[in-house]
């Protein structure tokens, strides 16, 4: 089973997200509401999440910075921003650098969720 934490502030999207995953992805998922809360609980156990997903656009940290603050911090763990808007070139270029993969919300959760697990999947679990 992959362990995955989902960070979105939107309580309703990591709902329904974290029970697809659950449902369809054989993941436990654990479930955050900020990137900075996301951060602290990684740095303390850097190594107890395969897949980190978090949404681009929240208050405070942005997923993008979480992934770059994440990096600076030599964690590894494989990172989807899952976001409603348009990362610039540069931000997309420099997820991707990371090792990030970007899913764009587009009003088709079931498409969406399919396609992150299915990447999720082809990775290997820890």
């Amino acid at each position: 089973m992959v362990r995955v934490l989902f960070v979105d502030d939107d309580p309703s999207i990591l709902e329904i997200g974290s029970l697809y995953l659950r449902e369809f992805g054989d993941c436990e998922v654990d479930g955050l509401l900020s990137c900075d809360e996301a951060f602290a609980a990684v740095l303390d156990d850097p190594d107890k999440y395969d897949v980190i997903i978090a949404d681009q656009s929240m208050p405070g940290m942005h997923g993008s910075n979480l992934l770059r603050a994440l990096r600076r911090a030599k964690v590894t763990t494989r990172f989807i921003l899952y976001s409603g808007y348009d990362c610039d070139p540069a931000a997309a270029a420099d997820i991707r650098a990371n090792g990030g993969y970007i899913v764009k919300k587009e009003g088709d959760p079931v498409g969406e969720y399919k396609e992150i697990t299915e990447w999720i999947h082809r990775g290997e679990e820890k």
